[in-house]
């Protein structure tokens, strides 16, 4: 059994475990960037005249538009 956890990896090891809690630390404001960049982006996008379509949930002519509005949490799904 020690054998093959070692060789599949269950547990991190110390390091490991360190840059995990790091990163956990600072993912709410790296995700709230992520989709205020992703939403700048699309805008770009979309003003672009050799762009013909912008697929973005944010977008409120995207097919699911509401049900995006509904399961994700305010400001994570990008703004529009």
């Amino acid at each position: 059994m020690r054998a093959l956890s070692r060789t599949l990896g269950p547990v991190l090891g110390p390091f490991e475990s360190y840059l995990t809690m790091r990163g956990i630390k600072t993912f709410p404001l790296r995700m709230e960037r992520q989709c205020a960049n992703a939403c700048h982006v699309a805008d770009w996008l979309g003003a672009h005249p050799r762009v013909e379509r912008v697929y973005f949930p944010a977008d409120p002519r995207h097919p699911d538009a509401a049900t995006i509005r509904r399961l994700f949490p305010p400001n994570l799904y990008g703004r529009w």
